[in-house]
């Protein structure tokens, strides 16, 4: 996340700075929700729930973020349509709250996001009207109106890894089993790790919770997408 934050805050264009602000967001979201790549770049706005009622989320735009780390105590609930588990229905829901964090925070980093794409100097289709996170069009002066899709995020994540210094073979999934593993540090029970990262079998589980067990991408990838 400092790498990303660096790089932000030397960016000198809204395109160059919302670009990263999806790049950091999309592995925020994976580390929090445990979610795969592929359902991360589908997020779309009608995914946010209210959190209390369960109807249409209305809370959009979020509060600015404060630059001294403060932050009202936000909670956003986000049901996801047709992932791997859940398909043609609601995922069940994921709650996201405020992380004490600022850089590590996906609802700060969300805001921030939603202000700059909808900010006078965004690039034109900039605001966000169905899909959060979607690529630049060829040009690579604005982006497309379709999701980003899971080999354009792997590719993204390669990138940063990799221009941090801390490339290694890691692949999107990893965050997923990053945070699984996390979660299991706690002292989660299976049926609670289950729900977490919802899966149906124990097996499956086991495969994510073995500390021992590396998975790795190839050594060399193609060149990333923007």
């Amino acid at each position: 996340m400092e790498h990303m934050w660096t790089k932000y805050a030397s960016a000198d264009s809204p395109i160059q700075r919302l670009s990263l602000l999806r790049d950091t967001l999309c592995c925020q979201f994976m580390w929090h929700t445990s979610y795969r790549g592929g359902n991360t770049g589908k997020l779309r706005l009608m995914d946010f729930r209210d959190p209390v009622r369960g109807g249409p989320f209305r809370g959009f735009p979020l509060p600015s973020p404060d630059p001294s780390g403060s932050y009202p105590p936000i909670t956003l609930r986000v049901e996801m349509v047709g992932t791997k588990t859940s398909k043609g229905r609601r995922a069940p829901p994921k709650t996201l709250t405020v992380d004490s964090e600022p850089k590590h925070c996906f609802v700060r980093t969300l805001a921030l996001f939603w202000a700059s794409s909808h900010a006078p100097d965004a690039p034109p289709g900039s605001a966000i009207t169905d899909y959060f996170f979607r690529p630049l069009d060829p040009s690579h002066q604005r982006f497309e109106a379709g999701p980003l899709s899971s080999q354009a995020l792997s590719m993204r994540v390669h990138k940063h890894l990799k221009d941090s210094g801390l490339y290694d073979g890691e692949t999107p999934h990893g965050f997923r089993r990053g945070a699984i593993q996390a979660f299991a540090a706690t002292g989660a029970t299976d049926q609670e790790l289950l729900e977490f990262a919802q899966l149906k079998s124990k097996t499956n589980l086991e495969l994510y919770t073995d500390t021992t067990r590396r998975t790795r991408a190839p050594a060399q990838a193609p060149a990333p997408p923007t």
